[in-house]
């Protein structure tokens, strides 16, 4: 948090948290005013825009492993809190931590053994589930013959997208903290000005 203060303190346009699980991400915007953009929740919209079932292949352990496949848990908890569990059909594990993706030859080895496995499952467009995962993204496009996805690059395209737009989170969705107190009136459905099926404000 005090990095991302900081960031905007020293003039950055934006921030992202390089990292798949995108941590920090509603608390970063609470604190600022610029874009705050995760790896992995940009990863999801692009990947969204390229088909209709998306298959993640992360990195760590599976359930046989003593981590109990802790990324893999993280990644659908994403999915659920982005509401697209009718999108996800897939998410894998290369069985790599994160530290072994510096051998870029076993990463891939790895990656396209469980992208294949993760078409065979019903993915349309692969979803590389770690940022560690650089330099693989097209080769793997051009072995698979399906979009990958990404998520560093995904997060770069995304917060120089909101720039371009001169756009950024809504205070109204994520208040700061000198906002929390200040009356403001609600009513819903906004436009109609009453609460659905006949009930009270």
């Amino acid at each position: 948090m005090d990095l991302i203060i900081q960031a905007e303190q020293d003039g950055y346009d934006a921030v992202v948290s390089h990292c798949f699980g995108s941590p920090g991400i509603p608390e970063g915007r609470e604190l600022v005013n610029i874009p705050v953009v995760g790896a992995g929740e940009a990863a999801f919209y692009v990947a969204m825009m390229c088909g209709d079932r998306l298959g993640v292949i992360t990195v760590g352990g599976t359930y046989r492993t003593p981590s109990h496949g802790a990324m893999m848990h993280l990644v659908r908890k994403m999915v659920r809190e982005y509401a697209i569990t009718d999108r996800v059909v897939s998410i894998r594990t290369t069985g790599l931590c994160v530290e072994d993706c510096a051998d870029e030859e076993v990463l891939f080895d790895s990656l396209l053994r469980e992208a294949e496995k993760s078409i065979d499952d019903g993915a349309e467009v692969i979803i590389l589930g770690c940022t560690g995962m650089i330099n693989t993204a097209e080769k793997l496009q051009a072995k698979l013959e399906a979009p990958v996805v990404d998520p560093s690059v995904a997060a770069l395209k995304f917060a120089e997208l909101l720039i371009s737009m001169n756009l950024t989170h809504s205070k109204l969705t994520l208040p700061s903290p000198d906002m929390i107190g200040v009356k403001c009136e609600m009513k819903w459905p906004p436009t109609m000005g009453r609460w659905p099926r006949g009930g009270k404000e």
